[in-house]
């Protein structure tokens, strides 16, 4: 009945001639709302904000659909203020469609710096490290040549996402550090997480066991202080992946189980994939060939089914047990993601 209503309501609209100024009002609406919420999630943690941007879904979906074809400004504004929004509950490839069609021309202006920064940010996320690292560069010199520091800050930070997703960890370093700086002097909490988790994978990408716990220590306490879930799961699986290769099985075990039950009742179901991946790592470090194989079956099914491709997979990989070991056996891998998830949470003891 509300959608009848709803298309009546722009009929009438457009046979008087109204249509586009409300669909104006409610795109300015939408856009205000969301840089409002973008405000609050940078200082404060983004639980709260996301749940209600959430609840708007399609109406932030409208506002962007009508703003791309009559106000590409707003849409660039909208889209990019959606930063930490896109990130929840497997939205990063819609946020990622939005970008690539609203990037088309070249501009020299904050909005456009600001847009190209969290499309590079995105790309680098869904593991396309080069096509983020020409956006994350782009931002990059724009911002500086508009001297704009948080610009600069989320810039560099994409900058490293990209250089970390093809496995070039070095130069990320001082780009993070940098960013890290300038994050801190703008009081972005969010920023600040987002880099020091960030610094925690580049030191574990060059062998830095022990700083890279410290760093995603840090990123942690501050997700909890922000109350902010989905930055939480994920540097506790990081954290996961940090012990378990300095050989802390036990404790990286504590952690990809945290990770995995937060990111559940998320419905973060990548999060899940990776933190399946884990605990099967840790079952064949503990010498548990059955647990392992059947908790890897289930994190290469939903890789496969989520159609990307877990980072470090050789990590997880090389330590599960061979497959062909158990072939032939009648244990069967957990049917479904809610038992896929109780098994992980069984004590392994």
């Amino acid at each position: 009945m509300l959608e009848t209503i709803r298309e009546f309501a722009q009929e009438r609209l457009a046979e008087a001639g109204e249509l586009q100024a409300y669909s104006r009002r409610h795109a300015e609406h939408f856009v205000a709302l969301a840089e409002e919420e973008e405000r609050v999630m940078t200082r404060e943690g983004g639980g709260t904000s996301v749940a209600r941007l959430r609840a708007e879904h399609p109406d932030l979906r409208a506002a962007l659909a009508w703003a791309e074809v009559h106000d590409v400004d707003l849409a660039l504004r909208l889209v990019s203020a959606l930063r930490l929004y896109w990130l929840d509950r497997e939205l990063l490839a819609e946020g990622d469609r939005w970008f690539t069609s609203l990037l088309r021309t070249d501009r020299v202006d904050p909005v456009y710096a600001r847009a190209l920064g969290v499309a590079g940010m995105l790309a680098g996320l869904l593991g396309d490290g080069a096509r983020a690292l020409p956006l994350a560069m782009r931002s990059l010199a724009l911002s500086r040549q508009l001297e704009d520091g948080v610009g600069i800050a989320w810039a560099l930070t994409g900058l490293a996402t990209g250089v970390l997703q093809i496995g070039n960890p070095v130069p990320a370093r001082p780009w993070l550090e940098e960013a890290l700086r300038l994050h801190r002097e703008a009081g972005n909490k969010l920023g600040t997480a987002r880099t020091l988790h960030l610094l925690g994978l580049q030191a574990h990408a060059v062998g830095e066991y022990e700083r890279g716990r410290e760093l995603v220590g840090e990123s942690i306490d501050l997700w909890q202080e922000m109350s902010e879930e989905f930055g939480l799961v994920g540097a506790l699986h990081s954290l996961g992946d940090l012990e378990l290769e300095a050989g802390e099985v036990g404790h990286a075990e504590d952690a990809y189980r945290d990770a995995i039950r937060r990111a559940h009742a998320l419905d973060a179901r990548r999060l899940v994939c990776y933190c399946l991946a884990g605990l099967s790592a840790t079952a064949a470090e503990r010498g548990d060939t059955s647990r392992s194989v059947r908790l890897w079956e289930v994190a290469v099914a939903l890789e496969h089914d989520l159609h990307f491709r877990l980072r470090k997979r050789e990590m997880y990989e090389s330590r599960v047990a061979d497959l062909s070991e158990f072939e032939g056996t009648d244990e069967k891998a957990p049917v479904g993601l809610d038992e896929a998830v109780a098994y992980a949470l069984e004590s392994s003891d």
